[in-house]
């Protein structure tokens, strides 16, 4: 039993220190710290808010789901050599969490059109061993099975086919 405590206790700081300095100050938009055992603190006007260890979770996954979004909004930036939310305002983080497939698959059509053979082949196979994960948001993505690696992989192939494209301008 008590190693079952250990273990809820490590899950609970680990949670903790993961969402600290994220947390913004409902009353003045300041960062909030760790002060005590699942209690932030504004380090401007000293506010104050606890969670239990499902509110920290929950501010975990969110993080983890925009942090991959923001990582293929700057890889289609990059490939589009444009700005958030041009093309569209199809290049959005937001946007991209509901339906990140839609953005990198658009980006990779983009890139299809001007690539050699190699960089093409390298996209059909991409969309074709992904194209049943199309109308899954990146949170659907995590909650299957092999779902933090699935997503990372598709990350990878993405920046991998679009900085070779920029090589072989």
């Amino acid at each position: 039993m008590e190693n079952k405590n250990n273990k809820k206790i490590d899950e609970f700081i680990k949670n903790e220190k993961q969402i600290e300095g994220k947390l913004k100050c409902s009353k003045c938009n300041g960062k909030m710290v760790s002060c005590a055992f699942g209690t932030f603190m504004c380090e401007d006007c000293g506010n104050t808010i606890s969670m239990d260890n499902k509110e920290m979770e929950k501010i975990v996954k969110e993080t983890e789901i925009r942090g991959y979004a923001t990582s293929i909004e700057h890889i289609a930036t990059k490939a589009f050599n444009c700005k958030r939310y041009d093309i569209g305002g199809i290049i959005d983080q937001d946007v991209i969490q509901y339906e990140p497939l839609m953005v990198i698959f658009s980006t990779l059509t983009f890139i299809l059109a001007n690539a050699n053979e190699t960089i093409k082949n390298k996209i059909l196979n991409f969309i074709e061993n992904n194209s049943t994960l199309s109308k899954l948001s990146i949170k659907e993505i995590l909650n299957s099975d092999n779902g933090k690696e699935q997503i990372e992989h598709i990350i990878n192939i993405f920046s991998e086919i679009t900085e070779d494209f920029k090589k072989n301008i």
